[in-house]
């Protein structure tokens, strides 16, 4: 978990946010492992990852989507599709014998 906050931010409101994402993460049966605070000029944000595992045949898919749900995405759709995910340049350079894991070879 990443949490960024203004500087003026009050320790009050920090400790009311880390009480109510504790009480889910118990809620829900998840442990909070390892973390990052930083400063955000203008306003808090709260990043947070989740790796686990889901019994066969209980996965809630986008294939499942009904007319009615509500769907959230950020970002544009369609990029994996037109491949810009696929070709990126590489900001460092690769290690003398790097594979490649991509499907396309550069």
């Amino acid at each position: 978990m990443a949490i960024g906050l203004p500087k003026d931010f009050e320790p009050a409101k920090v400790e009311k946010i880390y009480e109510g994402i504790n009480a889910l993460a118990r809620r829900h049966k998840v442990a909070i492992v390892g973390g990052e605070t930083t400063t955000s000029p203008e306003r808090i944000f709260i990043s947070i990852s989740l790796i686990g595992f889901v019994p066969r045949g209980k996965a809630l898919l986008r294939s499942g989507a009904k007319v009615g749900d509500a769907i959230f995405v950020t970002g544009e759709l369609g990029g994996s599709l037109a491949g810009k995910h696929l070709d990126f340049e590489p900001r460092l350079p690769r290690p003398a014998g790097w594979r490649s894991i991509s499907p396309f070879t550069r």
